[in-house]
Order: structure tokens, then sequence, then C-alpha cells
């Protein structure tokens, strides 16, 4: 059985950047903010959350561009939402 971290105890200090394999894992920026992008031939994703705020998106496409089209959909959404 696992055991349950509080997502706050995750996040560094302001102005550091965390990456923990970014291979395999989740990269958290200087804002505190998680993400991960990835895919495979014709196929991207992304997510991207804050857990201070419990903001967060998540992108899938079906396209070898599409890390274009996840990266401007996060950056619209936000804008739209005011994300810090």
């Amino acid at each position: 059985m696992l055991r349950q971290i509080p997502s706050i105890s995750l996040i560094p200090p302001q102005g550091a950047l965390v990456v923990v394999d970014a291979d395999l894992g989740t990269i958290i920026d200087d804002k505190g903010m998680f993400w991960h992008n990835g895919g495979n031939v014709g196929f991207r994703t992304l997510y991207v959350g804050d857990p201070v705020s419990g903001d967060g998106m998540a992108a899938m496409t079906n396209g070898d561009k599409g890390e274009e089209v996840c990266n401007a959909l996060r950056q619209r959404v936000a804008t739209a939402y005011g994300w810090r």
C-alpha cells in the first residue's frame, strides 16, 4: 500500500527549478507549477498543474505537430484564467 504525500510538501522553494527525472517524471518549474509532456509517432500530450491554486489542464493530440498545439493551448488557458 502506498502512503499519500501531501502535494504541498513537493513544492520547491521559490526560484528553484527542480527536474524530477524528465524522461519518466514531472518537472516542477520556478513558480511551483508541475508539468510533463510526451508522445509517440502521431501523438503528443501535455499536462500542467498548480498545487497551490488547484488549477490545471491536460491536452492530447493526434498529430506530430501536436506539441505546438499543446503549448499554444497552455498559454491561452493561462491567460484566460489568470494563472500565476
